[in-house]
């Protein structure tokens, strides 16, 4: 299980949000790398990713955040709002990912991470939870 979040962190279009503080982090089954900007999955399994973030942008446009599981965007796993310059709002997702079959002797693995889709601003807090529950 992993629980990392950030605070106060200026995004920009298409760049990869990063997860500076490991709240939880354990076992070896997800784990931050990159800086934090993504999330390697090490066994094979079912995980929930939970995702959420309050922020705003610096000019009247929008928020927004993708899952990519291995540089691929997850459709499911996506979130916009619309904002004013400077006013806050909420965004956030849940889904399942797949890693690999369910044999113990198959190694396999899958990166995420959460790319900031909006207009350039501030989030004044990220969050991320990745739990394997099969």
């Amino acid at each position: 299980m992993l629980q990392a979040h950030s605070s106060n962190i200026a995004v920009t279009a298409n760049t990869n949000i990063a997860f500076n503080n490991a709240d939880v982090e354990t076992g070896c089954v997800a784990l931050l790398s990159n800086g934090g900007t993504t999330v390697k999955l090490n066994r094979p399994g079912i995980y929930r990713v939970d995702f959420n973030a309050y922020g705003s942008s610096t000019e009247a446009g929008s928020i927004g955040a993708q899952l990519q599981v291995d540089g691929v965007n997850n459709n499911q796993a996506s979130s916009v709002a619309t904002t004013s310059a400077g006013a806050p709002q909420a965004i956030g997702f849940s889904t399942l990912i797949k890693v690999g079959r369910y044999c113990p002797c198959r190694g396999a693995s899958k990166t995420v991470n959460v790319l900031y889709t909006g207009s350039a601003g501030t989030l004044t807090l990220a969050n991320i939870i990745v739990s394997k529950i099969a």
